[in-house]
């Protein structure tokens, strides 16, 4: 994704911007757009009042996470605009991380050091997603440049 391209009308990128970081995902892919190009992206994001498990279950792998403001912020920064966003909090994630319980469980039987040590990851997260369910949250944002 550092290395889009283009020309694109869009650029989709679900659950991986913050590898980059917003600002610099979309400083980067800014000339892979089209002209009236956008992107579309989604972003952890704490609830409007995060409770303590919320900051928890993110500090342990995205500790820069921030509110919904934090990211129009660093949209903002990249020279871009809002067009439209969404906010996919608590229970929607119970679709993702259910079955990924399952299919731990199944692996585990028979599973080598290296697939042991990404398994107990996964649970750990789930076990955050446990802990604070309704207080996990998403942004979906459609953004273009100014």
């Amino acid at each position: 994704m550092a290395e889009v391209t283009g020309p694109y009308d869009l650029i989709w990128c679900a659950g991986g911007i913050y590898f980059l970081g917003v600002t610099e995902g979309l400083r980067l892919w800014r000339g892979a757009l089209a002209p009236e190009g956008r992107v579309a992206f989604s972003e952890p994001c704490l609830p409007p009042r995060p409770s303590e498990a919320a900051r928890a279950f993110w500090a342990a792998e995205y500790p820069s996470v921030t509110g919904i403001e934090g990211i129009r912020d660093r949209v903002a920064a990249a020279g871009y605009r809002v067009l439209g966003e969404r906010m996919v909090i608590g229970a929607a994630f119970g679709s993702y991380y259910e079955p990924m319980a399952r299919r731990v469980a199944d692996l585990r039987s028979g599973a080598d050091a290296g697939l042991v040590a990404v398994l107990d990851a996964a649970e750990a997260e789930i076990a955050r997603w446990r802990a604070a369910p309704d207080d996990i949250a998403y942004a979906l944002l459609v953004v273009a440049p100014e």
